[in-house]
């Protein structure tokens, strides 16, 4: 037994997840068996980078994290991108668990989440323009091929597109699916799964921080973006992308300042040495690692 599993069967605060009966909400008619989750948090906060389908490198970090002297009253945020990587189902599995664990815990939506689900078809469309707007200039080449494409996001069909970008195919392999089956992919993944990845929050809030994926735009009025990001209002900032869950160059370019008087914690890329260099952003994506930082001490897990 490795140590992380030991940790989750011996503490109290984590519990594996019951058997659960519910309907199939993919029909309209099931009922969500999770809390919503928080829109802002406070105290301290472990925040952890992104996953991409690394069990074994979210198993190592998570022995840190489930040890450390304030876990239990530290607040989880995952900063998103969950999937993708060659054990994205065994990641899942270890995050819905962790769910039903501890349920103030804070799953954001990262750019691959967001991508997946749009392929799947899981949120709701926009109102105030079409899908077909967000590809119409694209390459179709680059793009998914298949039933109901034309109403897809381009998201949705770049991450299963003959690219390969969003290195989706170790998803489809680790449910047992092939490349570009949607349909398939739909049957083979348990509901608490769909149901986990599209119940994902854009945001969260902290007196000190913001987390978020990806960024917030300087040029747009704080108020206004958060509210959008909470209220998850496609029509307002997601055509074609919604920037503030992806890694651009617009974010890398940002004046180093404090937004609406906070830091903001996010999945850009980083390394050791530079992740504290900019006053008013804490990137946590370390290449190789799963990264997990406790605030407002800014300790490396």
């Amino acid at each position: 037994m490795d140590l992380s599993t030991e940790v989750m069967m011996t503490d109290p605060l984590f519990k594996p997840p019951p058997v659960l009966h519910h309907p199939s909400f993919l029909g309209g008619k099931g009922v969500s068996f999770f809390v919503p989750q928080p829109s802002s948090i406070k105290g301290d906060v472990t925040a952890i980078g992104p996953i991409r389908g690394r069990f074994e490198k979210l198993q190592a970090v998570w022995q840190k994290i489930a040890l450390t002297e304030n876990y239990g009253a530290s607040t989880l945020v995952f900063l998103g991108d969950y999937l993708d990587g060659p054990r994205a189902k065994d990641v899942m599995d270890f995050l819905v668990a962790l769910r039903h664990a501890r349920p103030t815990t804070v799953f954001l939506c990262g750019a691959h989440d967001y991508a997946m689900v749009q392929f799947l078809g899981l949120l709701r469309p926009p109102v105030w323009f079409r899908a077909c707007e967000t590809w119409e200039n694209v390459d179709p080449q680059k793009l998914w091929i298949g039933k109901d494409c034309e109403n897809m996001h381009l998201q949705g069909r770049l991450w299963a597109g003959p690219e390969d970008r969003f290195n989706a195919s170790e998803t489809f392999k680790s449910y047992g699916v092939r490349y570009g089956d949607r349909e398939g992919l739909l049957k083979a993944m348990p509901a608490e799964h769909k149901e986990f990845i599209r119940n994902l929050p854009w945001v969260v809030e902290h007196e000190k921080y913001i987390f978020v994926h990806g960024g917030m735009r300087q040029q747009q009025d704080p108020a206004e973006q958060l509210k959008a990001l909470h209220d998850q209002d496609v029509d307002l900032i997601a055509a074609p992308r919604v920037l503030q869950l992806c890694h651009t160059a617009e974010f890398d370019d940002q004046e180093d300042r404090l937004y609406d008087g906070r830091v903001l914690v996010t999945a850009a890329h980083a390394n050791r040495e530079n992740m504290f260099a900019k006053r008013g952003t804490i990137p946590l994506d370390i290449p190789d690692h799963v990264t997990a930082l406790s605030l407002p001490q800014k300790v490396m897990l």
